[in-house]
């Protein structure tokens, strides 16, 4: 740990403190528990020498197929990697209206380095539905050009669903504290105006806190179209973080 914060501190010019939390009940040893950052802003990292269930493994392998935003390239080989991993890395936090998204960050920062500097196939944020390889988010993501965008891409995803009408939501803003955001649409020509305007509204909450409300407008950029922020739809099927959603209906 002290060579992975030396690393840490390389890439991005900050000191975290750290110290062992010893896992009470494993006898074998094969889970090794730091507790990261201040008692505000901390997170939990657990060094797990055994692979993820197999079950779980098996969802992440299909994550990729509901993406909106199909840009990661997660071949046959990258499900083999996946697969044959034989560690993992869990990372815990506690987020509220306090002290979002630091926590959050941390582990933005911390991922990232992770991916970086050692031979990581990739990682999943839980609450974002979602797999992302070393190599995707190492070309994406640089820690000189890091921001609100940077903590989206790697933290959040979009979904896209066609069910007799069109919808994109977001997963993964819970992290910050913060609603997740859907929009229901007919005109699959406004897919990609609208798939912008759901990230831009999205990073704009990350990097201002919670401040889009119901009853609040928005505009997509290059559009003249008008969106009021909504109650988002229910739907027992389908839930949303603990901060639950924000929706976006189009208004002229």
């Amino acid at each position: 740990m002290n060579e992975f914060f030396d690393k840490y501190r390389s890439l991005w010019g900050d000191v975290l403190p750290f110290k062992e939390a010893p896992v009470p009940g494993d006898i074998d040893q094969r889970i090794r528990r730091f507790v990261v950052g201040d008692a505000k802003n901390r997170i939990m990292l657990s060094v797990v020498d055994h692979p993820l269930p197999e079950s779980l493994v098996s969802l992440l392998s299909d994550a990729p197929k509901t993406y909106a935003l199909q840009t990661m390239k997660f071949d046959e080989s990258d499900k083999t990697q996946l697969r044959n991993h034989k560690a993992h890395i869990m990372i815990e936090i506690t987020t509220n209206a306090d002290n979002a998204p630091i926590p959050a960050q941390i582990v933005a920062w911390v991922t990232l380095c992770f991916t970086r500097f050692y031979p990581i196939t990739g990682y999943a944020p839980q609450s974002a539905q979602a797999y992302r390889t070393s190599e995707w988010v190492n070309s994406l993501i640089t820690p000189d050009k890091f921001d609100a965008a940077s903590l989206f891409i790697m933290l959040c995803n979009h979904h896209m669903v066609r069910n007799g009408e069109n919808w994109i939501h977001t997963h993964g803003m819970e992290q910050f504290g913060l609603p997740d955001v859907e929009v229901f649409f007919d005109d699959q020509n406004q897919y990609p105006g609208l798939l912008e305007l759901v990230s831009d509204m999205s990073i704009y909450m990350i990097e201002n806190g919670p401040v889009m409300a119901i009853g609040h407008t928005t505009q997509s950029r290059g559009e003249d179209a008008i969106y009021r922020v909504v109650e988002p739809r229910i739907n027992p099927q389908h839930p949303y973080g603990r901060f639950g959603a924000l929706g976006l209906r189009g208004e002229r």
